[in-house]
């Protein structure tokens, strides 16, 4: 079978060849006026942060121990839980199965004191690091945080957000229990929104100026490039001429 050869010749402009050329052209004017366009999207949004003190399921869980006996009294008290089509599951086999069924149901028990006591406390204005000290709570930071912003990992859900973002400093929450665990939050610090004056974020607008300008001025010579082609292509001349 014959075979067809194609030769191919590219130009290549690329937006970094332009980047000096770019910088050197920039104006303070532009650079001021860009900023003007821009201040809605410079703006530093109000935002918190927190301290939330409490226990989480998993850590009662790590600390909750099932002996052998208690799993084997669960089954027996509870076999048609482990009956199906008439056939009894052997107890090693639901053995997996009843330590977690018992663990969670300690871990709730547990749960529940702790948000009783939280409950209490809150009741009495006892202030929160003695709280934490008191019931032995594990105490944690986290934050700043965007008023109005999407949940964030480093809390354990996003209720304790919600509960906290409109709160003022110092003030607490109440006693917040979810799928993560028990917690009461106070807020330790809150800054209002604010517009980043000009020399504050001058760095960053004039890089993506540069940047802007650069692939406008590769355009530009693209487009120059393409129109004297054609011209010289029609008075005879080859690419590599040109080129």
């Amino acid at each position: 079978a014959s075979r067809e050869q194609v030769k191919a010749q590219v130009v290549v402009f690329q937006a970094a060849s332009f980047k000096d050329q770019a910088d050197h052209a920039l104006t303070e004017a532009e650079l001021a006026a860009f900023y003007d366009l821009h201040k809605h999207d410079l703006r530093i949004p109000e935002t918190f942060s927190i301290e939330y003190a409490g226990v989480s399921r998993e850590e009662l869980a790590s600390k909750t121990a099932v002996t052998d006996e208690e799993l084997a009294a669960y089954y027996e008290a509870r076999q048609d839980a482990f009956t199906e089509n008439g056939t009894v599951k052997p107890l090693e086999k639901a053995r997996d199965q009843i330590r977690q069924a018992l663990t969670d149901e300690r871990v709730n028990k547990q749960l529940t004191a702790l948000t009783l006591d939280l409950q209490e406390d809150l009741e009495s204005q006892v202030p929160f690091d003695e709280m934490v000290k008191t019931r032995a709570l594990i105490r944690r930071s986290a934050g700043p945080f965007s008023v109005g912003g999407a949940w964030d990992a480093s809390v354990p859900d996003a209720a304790m957000l919600a509960a906290t973002e409109a709160l003022a400093e110092g003030e607490l929450t109440d006693v917040l229990r979810g799928e993560s665990g028990v917690h009461v939050a106070r807020v330790t610090e809150r800054r209002a929104s604010r517009l980043p004056p000009l020399d504050e974020v001058r760095g960053a607008l004039k890089e993506r100026l540069v940047e802007e300008k650069s692939r406008e001025l590769t355009r530009q010579a693209a487009e120059l490039f393409h129109r004297t082609l054609t011209q010289e292509l029609e008075a005879g001349k080859t690419f590599e001429a040109v080129a």
